[in-house]
């Protein structure tokens, strides 16, 4: 039991170590500030342009009619969570082509940290950019937003599970592709169809 339990510390203290190194060394700090920058953009220029064109018709929801703006603000969290899923894709794609990859299997760290490490690392970036989105367009949402335990727990669990899915995608496509070229044409174009068929916009 004691073995057991110093393995489990020893693998969670490797991902925790891998994730402290995509955080803060492997991503790139732009791309961050980037994720916080095109919500506003979209939510502030992009939803209040079209909710003149809709009118005060709003946007129907079930049985529920919602203004355009708080349409879009939910719609972007979604957006950020498969933009930034590619960071795992990249991340993999740069340690592969820089010889990172082979560097870090070469220390105490195996394949299967290394993957969790990429996914937690996604989880923590959607949830954290779909807190900034809330706050960022909460004076737009206040009047049609009702917070409730299950509504919090659908979407956490939405978001995490995005999160996990899309970045699964993009690590497989990075293994896949022999250029950054290519990758970067695949996952944008593959994106901007998710995003298309999401209905976000």
């Amino acid at each position: 039991m004691k073995m057991k339990s110093i393995a489990k510390y020893v693998f969670i203290s490797r991902v925790l170590l891998l994730l402290y190194r995509n955080l803060f060394a492997a991503i790139d700090k732009m791309f961050l500030i980037w994720q916080i920058l095109l919500p506003v953009f979209q939510i502030y220029i992009m939803g209040y342009a079209y909710s003149a064109l809709i009118g005060d018709q709003g946007i129907s929801v079930g049985a529920l009619s919602i203004s355009y703006v708080s349409f879009l603000t939910a719609g972007m969290m979604g957006f950020n969570v498969m933009q930034g899923s590619q960071i795992a894709g990249t991340i993999f794609w740069n340690d592969k082509r820089n010889g990172m990859f082979q560097q870090i299997l070469a220390m105490p760290f195996n394949k299967i940290q290394y993957v969790i490490a990429n996914l937690v690392t996604l989880i923590i970036i959607g949830l954290t950019s779909a807190t900034a989105i809330i706050l960022i367009g909460l004076p737009t949402i206040f009047q049609d937003i009702n917070i409730t335990l299950w509504g919090m727990s659908y979407t956490i669990f939405a978001l995490v599970a995005g999160s996990v899915f899309f970045g699964s995608f993009t690590i497989i496509l990075s293994t896949k592709m022999k250029s950054s070229e290519t990758y970067n044409v695949f996952s944008n174009g593959l994106f901007i169809f998710f995003i298309f068929v999401s209905s976000v916009f």
